[in-house]
């Protein structure tokens, strides 16, 4: 007799991974559980790097341009002092 998928043994991380609480005599490796909570933290940190840092070089050439041409517009709008 088979039992439906609902009732079938299940490892506490894919119970969490589901969303189930689980009870008391589940066995959690803390070693693991450590090394993922700093897995996670590493990733999310490379995610920032990526958006931060991660532009091409038509981006770069761009961005160059437009603070040059800022530059310029603020060194033609100075005014000189003939005193």
């Amino acid at each position: 007799m088979t039992l439906p998928a609902m009732f079938a043994p299940m490892k506490a991380r894919e119970r969490i991974a589901r969303g189930d609480s689980c009870s008391v005599d589940d066995l959690v490796n803390l070693n693991r559980a450590r090394k993922a909570k700093a897995k996670a933290e590493r990733t999310a940190i490379a995610d920032a790097n990526r958006t931060k840092f991660g532009r091409t070089a038509a981006q770069k050439a761009s961005d160059a341009a437009d603070k040059a041409r800022a530059a310029r517009l603020l060194d033609d709008a100075r005014r000189e002092d003939d005193a």
